[in-house]
């Protein structure tokens, strides 16, 4: 019986991010604008309650990309490699996201292009800020853990370097959601929030749907239109730590600029 049990595993999180995002992006960067230039079209309707129902999937996205990097955090044999990586497709992704959605207005032509703008910056950077967030909450975390076991064996007072985690915790956490703001990345605040609240979950050995369900929340207690991002909870019950058949970690990152540009010139030619 346990051989035919459903059951999700990395691979399969990977593609249902993959896929719902890809719709998501449909929606907002080709027939959202669509919609702006055919408003008198006799499927207008139709057209617009399809686009609302691409950004209601698009909301699953999010919260599945923070968990596997969370997920990722805690597991690659090298953090520094990771954040490298994050960190260069955040830049190489830039291009690709204003031209799908940073547009000061809808271009007839190439020339009339904005090709590099500086009002919202892509997700990567969310994503590559709350990894590093995580990175300095487990640094701060560790030392002062070592100096608290330190002083416990020498039966020295150890409050001080207690303090020094909250104040630690509290000025990274504070300091990476200043920088999503001021950069304006997608999500801002918000996804390093969630992004935090899924690493609290995973640190306290908390059960996978219990991690999906801590970044569910914040995203909805912040932002209420993320309200169908719920229905990626379940789907943590069946998901026991296994990878599944590989996603090439290559196509992977590259899906996100690659994409992007595809529907940006789509709607090129076709707008």
């Amino acid at each position: 019986m346990n051989e035919n049990r459903f059951e999700v595993t990395g691979a399969l999180l990977k593609w249902i991010a993959i896929i719902t995002m890809l719709i998501d992006h449909i929606g907002a960067a080709f027939l959202d604008q669509y919609l702006a230039l055919h408003y008198d079209a006799a499927n207008y309707d139709f057209l617009w309650n399809l686009y609302s129902l691409m950004r209601q999937i698009g909301r699953f996205a999010f919260p599945i990309f923070i968990f596997l990097m969370v997920e990722g955090f805690y597991y690659t044999h090298n953090r520094a490699k990771y954040f490298q990586r994050m960190l260069l497709f955040s830049v190489i992704s830039e291009i690709p996201f204003d031209l799908a959605f940073n547009q000061k207005e809808i271009p007839t032509t190439l020339s009339a292009t904005t090709f590099l703008e500086f009002r919202s910056q892509n997700v990567f950077f969310t994503l590559t800020l709350g990894f590093l967030m995580m990175w300095l909450v487990e640094t701060i975390m560790n030392f002062c853990d070592k100096k608290i076991a330190k002083a416990n064996e020498e039966g020295r007072l150890y409050s001080g370097y207690f303090s020094l985690k909250i104040i630690g915790l509290i000025v990274v956490v504070v300091g990476i959601c200043v920088a999503a703001e001021t950069l304006e990345t997608d999500y801002n605040s918000v996804g390093t929030l969630a992004i935090f609240a899924c690493y609290l979950a995973k640190k306290f050995k908390a059960p996978y749907f219990v991690m999906m369900g801590a970044t569910v929340a914040v995203l909805i207690l912040l932002v209420p239109s993320e309200l169908p991002a719920i229905l990626v909870i379940p789907l943590l019950y069946f998901y026991h730590g296994k990878k599944g058949r590989n996603i090439n970690k290559w196509f992977f990152y590259l899906f996100y600029p690659v994409h992007l540009t595809i529907i940006w010139a789509v709607r090129m030619l076709i707008l």
